[in-house]
């Protein structure tokens, strides 16, 4: 239940409960803190088309129920207290400038369609102010931010200011990490964001990291079968054989084996059984091969490529 405190009701509500909301208030100062604090390396660094939940994730802060706006009323408890010198901000203010961070997000989207220089140039402005707004008012527990990152670091390969893309792809994760745990399949994008950003690098090493991730996370989600699946398994075999991973072989065996498996299902199409087949063969003919050098994926950008703007601050290790 969320409760609303001041200091004339305040005498109505048992002592145990208030205590319980400031707790759960001062649990979440350092966390929104670090949050914050950490955003410095976030203006250091999507997607071309956001995942469909987008939308939600960026209102769904404001209006759900186990959320900041629960937490703001506990803050407000302990400040009515005296426990903290710390002023809750204004609800009225926080939907104002969530509002602002959902045009600004929406107005971004309109540009990257239209994928100009100047366009690009906004897109990241607008990005990186709505992650700003959204970072200060509700820090690690907003689901929006990971996306606009992944977002940011879209329109970033496309200035071609890849440290900063794969700092938005690391932060992104991040994020995910401090609001859902390690090993949360909410990194899917960013990690084949990361994953494609290092392929093209010819960081093939890292590249593979990242596949085997998404790889176990497809199979998480029992979509292991599904052929957008079985070809980034493909993409980490070919990573593994360009950089001459010792697990490559082992690799290619249990790929084979296991889309074996998948023709020999009865409840397998024939239409399907094609597809698989293809995908089979297309997965024997990786072969191991010298790796070409690689390009480290922390690569500096040539002059002309850097950021004109604040864009270079530090990214948190």
């Amino acid at each position: 239940m969320q409760h609303t405190f001041n200091r004339s009701s305040l005498g109505q509500i048992s002592r145990s409960t208030v205590a319980a909301g400031i707790f759960a208030a001062l649990a979440m100062q350092p966390a929104l803190s670090q949050g914050i604090s950490e955003y410095g390396g976030l203006m250091a660094m999507p997607k071309g088309v956001p995942s469909s939940n987008m939308a939600g994730g960026l209102t769904r802060l404001y209006n759900a129920g186990a959320t900041p706006q629960a937490v703001l009323s506990e803050q407000q408890a302990a400040y009515s207290l005296g426990l903290t010198d710390v002023k809750p901000p204004d609800p009225k203010k926080i939907k104002a400038q969530t509002i602002k961070s959902v045009d600004l997000y929406k107005n971004a989207k309109v540009k990257m369609a239209d994928p100009t220089p100047a366009n690009l140039t906004q897109a990241a402005k607008m990005l990186r102010e709505a992650i700003s707004i959204r970072n200060s008012i509700w820090g690690y527990q907003d689901p929006a931010i990971p996306q606009m990152l992944n977002m940011l670091a879209e329109v970033y390969i496309k200035q071609k200011y890849y440290p900063q893309a794969e700092a938005c792809y690391h932060n992104a994760q991040v994020y995910i990490t401090k609001r859902s745990g390690p090993g949360s399949y909410e990194r899917f994008d960013a990690l084949l964001g990361l994953a494609r950003l290092y392929e093209s690098l010819k960081n093939y090493k890292g590249a593979a990291n990242n596949y085997r991730q998404i790889v176990v996370i497809d199979e998480r989600l029992n979509r292991a079968a599904d052929p957008r699946a079985i070809a980034r398994q493909i993409s980490l075999l070919n990573c593994l054989a360009l950089s001459n991973d010792s697990g490559f072989a082992d690799a290619q065996k249990a790929f084979v084996d296991k889309i074996d498996k998948l023709i020999g299902r009865k409840d397998v199409s024939e239409k399907d059984r094609e597809i698989l087949k293809a995908l089979k063969t297309e997965g024997i003919n990786v072969v191991a091969q010298s790796a070409e050098p690689n390009a480290t994926a922390d690569s500096k950008p040539t002059a002309e490529s850097n950021p004109s703007d604040d864009a270079n601050s530090a990214v948190p290790k």
